[in-house]
């Protein structure tokens, strides 16, 4: 009886990792560049953005076809590619994060600015993916990664979960172990598979050393949570927000994961 629970358990692990194959997230990533490139960047975000997707601008996060739709068709060229990928269990959700690089009209132009765009993708009604939140970040030229590394992690669902308790219970947890101990709250609910996004550095892989640069940004960083969005699997999820910072603020992006021990911060993105 234990070699056939065992080998229901290795077939089980093995579907699990299967799922969480991040090619479709990739190859969303390509149709969404090529998009931009071939219609433009306002029409090319319109028309791989979520009936719900939310976009995050210098005004904080906003609904992403309305702030589209707000522009007028503009110059510009935006090339990326993602240097970090998760899928979730269910295979329809997960996010992407990497290097982008503007240019004012054309491929042969200088860059006129660069960071590293995190991008949240969902899988709609139809089976089509679609980006639920994009957020970016400035930081200094990095040539656009070849290839990405695929995060797989063993993720278990939550059991039913909606974005309401995932925000009212596990965000205010760790923000109110924040507001105690910067290092306390990472020890508690940092991932050891975890990035960190913040203007001016290339992504931190370390909860050690992200303790110590947010530690460096001031004290009385508070955040304020707004909305959250629930992977269909139940073992990650989206919250968001802005926050306060002495005389700064901005928006923030934190995105978790279901794991054996608990709800954990896999990536994380500051953006002031």
């Amino acid at each position: 009886m234990k070699k056939y629970l065992s080998l229901f358990i290795s077939i089980q692990f093995c579907i699990s990792l299967f799922s969480q194959n991040s090619q479709p997230l990739i190859s969303a990533e390509k149709a969404f560049e090529k998009s931009c490139l071939e219609k433009g960047i306002r029409e090319g975000f319109l028309s791989h953005v979520d009936s719900n997707g939310i976009e995050f601008t210098d005004k904080g996060p906003v609904d992403a076809k309305q702030f589209w739709r707000s522009l007028p068709a503009f110059e510009g060229i935006f090339s990326w590619a993602p240097t970090y990928t998760e899928m979730s269990i269910s295979g329809d959700w997960g996010y992407t994060t990497g290097n982008f690089v503007h240019r004012p009209k054309t491929l042969k132009d200088e860059i006129d600015e660069s960071g590293q765009y995190t991008t949240l993708w969902g899988k709609n009604d139809k089976g089509e993916w679609k980006y639920q939140l994009d957020i970016g970040t400035a930081h200094a030229f990095v040539p656009l990664e070849k290839s990405s590394t695929t995060i797989v992690t063993k993720k278990y669902s939550a059991g039913k979960l909606t974005g309401k308790n995932i925000l009212s219970e596990i965000e205010n947890e760790f923000i109110n172990s924040f507001d105690k101990s910067i290092a306390d709250a990472y020890s508690k609910y940092g991932s050891k598979e975890y990035i960190l996004n913040i203007p001016q550095h290339r992504p931190l892989i370390t909860t050690d050393s992200s303790i110590i640069l947010i530690g460096k940004m001031g004290s009385g960083l508070k955040y304020h949570p707004s909305a959250a969005k629930v992977s269909p699997g139940n073992d990650m999820a989206a919250v968001y927000g802005t926050f306060s910072l002495e005389n700064k603020s901005g928006s923030y992006l934190r995105i978790w994961r279901h794991e054996k021990n608990g709800w954990k911060i896999a990536l994380e993105v500051i953006r002031i």
